[in-house]
């Protein structure tokens, strides 16, 4: 049965690609920019569409442009050699190494233990966590489904069935949506991101982790900060008091006994790559060295082996797709497609002023992420094209680079697929879609008043404006 829907999607695309192929090339775009505009739809759809796996189907396209004559094998390749790409994967050793060690859950259970006596301070706790080790875990998935979730859900099953409906609907969106506002706030919080980077630079924009942080820091904290009161009234978790969670964290602690050498080690590590990359401008260490020099430590102290390495499918999945974005996103951008899009999007908003033109152009942006299961994807096919449109208002170009990199992330709050870590909490949250979409809704409300407002006030004091 998979087979035979697998090869109706499989014809449906090639359908679809010979069709657009074959149509009169548009005005202003190159033959060559034409058709590899439509393999990237083409790739785009068999992700949408699940028809094969994510690293399958990039492969696919690039193996198409070659074919065809629109990019040389060495240019197809090229993306692979890219160090934000080896920057991805090397973090999401780093991270194996966090989970491995048991460091994550430490953290989460200490500060349970310390800080964890109500509905509302507990899921602080949990926010805080997730904020701590966002900087070091690139992949949201990872980040939360291995550190954050588990601890999540092993609270939730300590209360009577009276209150743990509400409880577990509380505690899985707070840490969802503290896994959505994290991966916003730093370079390396979510594999995205530095595919962002590079989109970026290919239009001058150059932007570092510091750089990143920096500006995300203010409203990022503002958004951690209310968000969990916010959806404390829109949940109504019922109770109040929670006095056994610390005891709780507290025997778990005592389970898991002193901290270990290679806790010791990944903290660390962990101090040191922050401290790296914060100062890269400094010492004259890009990031992916930095993230080279950690990862290797972390094996030759046996933190992680290379059978740990070597077995890590997300970190060589993501390495494969990535790459392969990488290679489009550049290419769409040399044959002059992304440019073709950005002016026929602009010319609908020709004649506004830039007042209502720019706060219209980030809510289409924001919201347009309904349509996309994954905060990369979306990143790689609308970051280009709105970053050309608003180009043309009387905005900074920076300003423009790194709100819509900002959003790129924070969007990704409305859905139960618009980011790889939403199916883990939203399976195990026990809300409906609607539920779960209709307090996505008004998260987001929330997330573009405060990254709109706080934010632009700190840019402006930052010096972005």
């Amino acid at each position: 049965m998979d087979k035979k829907i697998s090869l109706i999607q499989v014809m449906f695309l090639l359908t679809v690609g010979i069709l657009l192929w074959f149509i009169p090339t548009p005005a202003d775009l190159s033959e060559a920019g034409w058709h590899l505009f439509v393999v990237f739809i083409i790739v785009i759809l068999g992700i949408v569409t699940n028809c094969l796996p994510m690293g399958a189907m990039v492969l696919s396209g690039l193996v198409i442009c070659t074919l065809t004559g629109i990019i040389t094998i060495q240019q197809a390749l090229n993306g692979f050699a890219s160090h934000i790409v080896w920057l991805v994967i090397t973090a999401f050793f780093i991270a194996r190494a966090v989970i491995k060690s048991n460091f994550g859950k430490r953290v989460a259970y200490f500060l349970i233990n310390k800080f964890g006596n109500s509905t509302l301070g507990l899921s602080y706790c949990l926010v805080l966590t997730e904020f701590l080790l966002s900087p070091a875990i690139p992949s949201a998935a990872a980040r939360s489904g291995g550190i954050v979730f588990p601890v999540a859900k092993s609270i939730s099953e300590q209360f009577s069935p009276k209150n743990s409906n509400k409880v577990k609907e509380f505690l899985m969106q707070v840490c969802f949506q503290a896994n959505v506002i994290s991966s916003a706030m730093f370079l390396t919080a979510m594999a995205g991101n530095p595919l962002i980077v590079k989109i970026a630079a290919n239009f001058g924009i150059n932007i570092d982790w510091q750089m990143w942080a920096v500006g995300a820091i203010m409203p990022g904290i503002a958004n951690l900060l209310l968000m969990p009161v916010v959806l404390y009234y829109i949940i109504t978790p019922k109770v109040e008091s929670m006095e056994h969670m610390a005891q709780l964290a507290k025997d778990a602690l005592d389970k898991m006994g002193s901290i270990t050498r290679n806790e010791i080690i990944v903290l660390i590590t962990f101090i040191s790559l922050i401290t790296l990359w914060m100062l890269s401008k400094f010492c004259g260490i890009d990031a992916t060295t930095t993230a080279l020099m950690g990862f290797l430590i972390l094996v030759f102290t046996g933190v992680i082996t290379w059978d740990d390495v070597v077995s890590e499918k997300e970190a060589w999945k993501t390495f494969i797709w990535f790459s392969g974005f990488i290679t489009l996103s550049e290419h769409l951008s040399n044959f002059g497609v992304t440019q073709w899009i950005g002016a026929n999007i602009s010319n609908i908003f020709e004649g506004h002023t830039p007042y209502i033109t720019f706060p219209a152009l980030l809510l289409v942006f924001f919201y347009l992420h309904y349509l996309f299961a994954s905060a990369t994807v979306y990143a790689s096919v609308m970051y280009s094209t709105f970053f050309l449109i608003l180009s043309s208002l009387s905005i900074p170009p920076l300003v423009i680079a790194m709100i819509l990199a900002f959003f790129t992330n924070i969007s990704a709050c409305l859905t139960h697929y618009g980011i790889s870590s939403a199916p883990i909490f939203f399976t195990n949250s026990g809300m409906s879609i609607g539920q779960w979409w209709k307090t996505g809704l008004i998260v987001s409300v929330m997330n573009i008043a405060i990254w709109s407002f706080v934010g632009g006030a700190w840019w402006k004091i930052i010096g972005w404006w």
